[in-house]
């Protein structure tokens, strides 16, 4: 899965932004499975594989989005601006 990520983002730094957010989301299912003790069962863990998955899509899209912008001259912050207005 990686290196299929690699390979379409062309930039192992890239990589490394995409896949770091997916701890974010981890971080989440634990703040709400905690408090309302819900137990890890199979359908718990189904849904955190579909976070993940649709976690990782959505940073795929807004990192091919900012580097869009970039090479239309942009700078670093108004790149990162214009992609999340386009994207949401």
């Amino acid at each position: 899965m990686l290196t299929i990520l690699m390979v379409q983002l062309q930039s192992i730094q890239r990589l490394f932004i995409v896949v770091s957010v997916a701890p974010f989301g981890m971080i989440g299912v634990v703040a709400a499975l905690l408090p309302t003790n819900t137990p890890m069962e199979f359908v718990a863990i189904l849904g955190i594989i579909a976070l993940v998955g649709m976690i990782i899509r959505n940073s795929v899209i807004l990192v091919d989005q900012i580097e869009m912008n970039r090479c239309a001259r942009s700078r670093r912050t108004m790149s990162a601006a214009r992609a999340t207005r386009r994207i949401a």
